[in-house]
């Protein structure tokens, strides 16, 4: 009985070090990046430490105080299409020592933090749509010079991947940030600006820009791809 209480003793250190490890990689640059896989990488600590209060039943107000305060900077995150995760919410429903930890005024902050978050990407958003619309201009630009292969067939190939990889990325981010505004309004019930809905369809125009390149530079590599097997 005592190895087993000090086996979990020490494993309980370990977890609790590993969630100390895991918050100390967050600075202030990480929470700030939009970049909606590190926003992701925020839930590897708050579910670490949910577990660890529910099985050893520690209640680690300095931890808690911590992941909590998080939601000053990211409120939100966006688990996939339109699904966005409350960092507050998550953890007061999660945890029922939570309660004790929060009082009125923290509340009150979580309120503000979220107005303020959705006001500082709609601020942001304009010259959101003037980076995405330059990036995607970009892509475009090598998709149709790609069209003349230089070199060996692998060569031509790599960097056609390439290419392709790049303009998923780009894709992706525009869709997030899409999602994220829409789905940031909703769940706030704040009306969106005239401001914010031409930047939303410039950037729906954006990713059909896209999609439009890709599936023209498809058909006109159908020939090309006949001939590869032959090369």
């Amino acid at each position: 009985k005592q190895w087993y209480q000090r086996r979990v003793a020490i494993t309980a250190g370990e977890l609790s070090y590993s969630i100390s490890n895991l918050l100390s990689t967050y600075d202030a640059a990480t929470l700030a990046s939009k970049d909606r896989d590190l926003q992701l990488a925020l839930l590897s600590p708050m579910t670490l430490f949910i577990l660890h209060a529910t099985v050893f039943h520690v209640q680690d107000k300095k931890t808690f105080r911590q992941i909590w305060d998080l939601h000053k900077r990211i409120p939100f995150i966006q688990i996939a299409g339109p699904v966005l995760l409350p960092l507050t919410s998550f953890l007061k429903r999660s945890l029922p020592f939570a309660n004790k930890f929060v009082d009125k005024k923290m509340d009150c902050l979580v309120v503000t933090s979220r107005q303020t978050f959705l006001q500082n990407m709609t601020q942001a958003l304009i010259k959101d749509v003037s980076t995405y619309r330059s990036q995607v201009a970009a892509w475009c630009s090598e998709v149709v010079d790609s069209s003349t292969m230089e070199g060996t067939v692998q060569t031509g190939l790599e960097k056609i991947c390439g290419l392709l990889i790049n303009g998923l990325v780009v894709a992706k981010n525009i869709s997030s940030l899409l999602m994220m505004i829409m789905n940031m309004h909703y769940t706030l019930a704040k009306p969106i600006t005239k401001n914010s809905v031409l930047c939303c369809i410039e950037l729906i125009q954006q990713l059909k820009i896209i999609e439009c390149t890709f599936h023209k530079k498809e058909k006109s590599t159908d020939c090309d791809s006949a001939l590869i097997p032959l090369l």
